[in-house]
C-alpha cells in the first residue's frame, strides 16, 4: 500500500528536524557489495555504523519506482535494460 507522498514528506521533514537521518529513492537489490540500495546509498553499509545500537526504521512506500536506464559508454544510447535501447518510441536490440 502506497503512502501519500505529501504525508511522507511531512514525516521526513519532522524526523530530520530532530536529527534523524532521512533517505529517499528507489529501493533496489543488489548493490555492488551485495546489499540493498536506497537511491544511490548502499543501505547495508550505512547501517553498519549503527551496529549494536537500538534503532527505529520507518519505511513509507510511495509506489513503484521507474525502471532504471543505462547509457552506453560507447554510442550514448539510453537502454531500458541491458541489451535493449530506447529510441523512436520502441525498444530495439543493439550491440555496441
Amino acid at each position: 500500500m502506497a503512502v501519500d507522498s505529501a504525508n511522507a514528506q511531512e514525516l521526513a521533514d519532522s524526523t530530520s528536524e530532530v536529527g534523524a537521518d532521512v533517505f529517499s529513492g528507489a529501493l533496489r537489490y543488489p548493490s555492488d557489495t551485495g546489499g540493498w540500495l536506497v537511491g544511490d546509498l548502499d543501505f547495508c553499509e550505512y547501517l553498519d555504523q549503527y551496529r549494536n545500537q537500538q534503532v527505529m526504521v520507518i519505511i513509507a512506500p510511495l509506489g513503484p519506482s521507474p525502471a532504471p536506464t543505462y547509457t552506453c559508454g560507447i554510442c550514448g544510447f539510453v537502454y531500458n535494460e541491458r541489451g535493449s535501447v530506447r529510441g523512436a518510441g520502441r525498444l530495439q536490440s543493439r550491440a555496441c
